[in-house]
């Protein structure tokens, strides 16, 4: 019988810079000018953050040279 591997939709903050490439400094960051949404899994203060994966991706934008979006606009 197979057996599923539950999907990780959260990530810690260790596992969201390697995830992103970013420090966690930098994650910190876009957090408090809320560009970033964190969650916590209790309400107890400094719990650590956790990370949606998508909002991660989110994150993501693409990097294209000022003559090609010039040229589509």
């Amino acid at each position: 019988m197979a057996t599923t591997t539950p999907v990780r939709k959260y990530l810690k903050m260790n596992a969201a810079t390697a995830y992103t490439g970013l420090s966690a400094d930098t994650l910190r960051e876009l957090v408090a000018l809320g560009e970033l949404p964190a969650y916590r899994a209790t309400q107890k203060p400094g719990a650590a953050y956790l990370f949606k994966i998508a909002d991660l991706d989110a994150l993501m934008k693409p990097v294209m040279p000022a003559a090609i979006s010039a040229a589509r606009a």
